[in-house]
This record gives structure tokens, sequence and C-alpha cells, in this order.
């Protein structure tokens, strides 16, 4: 899902700043769009611990 996010960002901006649609872009008043950022990537790549022990 990032990965499809990031696409669709990407996709935008491009779009967005070429012309002749940056030019109804700025009549609307569209703005680029930020890139999908994570404030620490390493919490987010390491898999989730799981327990199937019986409490």
């Amino acid at each position: 899902a990032r990965n499809r996010y990031i696409q669709t960002v990407q996709e935008y901006n491009v779009l967005s700043r070429s012309f002749p649609t940056n030019l109804t872009a700025m009549v609307f008043g569209y703005k680029p769009k930020a890139n999908f950022q994570v404030a620490n990537e390493a919490a987010i790549s390491a898999p989730p611990t799981v327990d199937f022990k019986k409490p």
C-alpha cells in the first residue's frame, strides 16, 4: 500500500507540474504533495513479535 501511495503522489506531482495541466493546477491552487516519510524507518521495518503461548 505504501508503494502505491508513493507512486500515486509522484504521478500527481509530475502531472501538476507539466504543461498544460500546470496551468489548470495554478488556477485551482493545486500544490505539490509531500512524499511519504517516516521519522524512524528502523522501527517500522522490524517485524512485530508474536507470542502463541497461552496465558
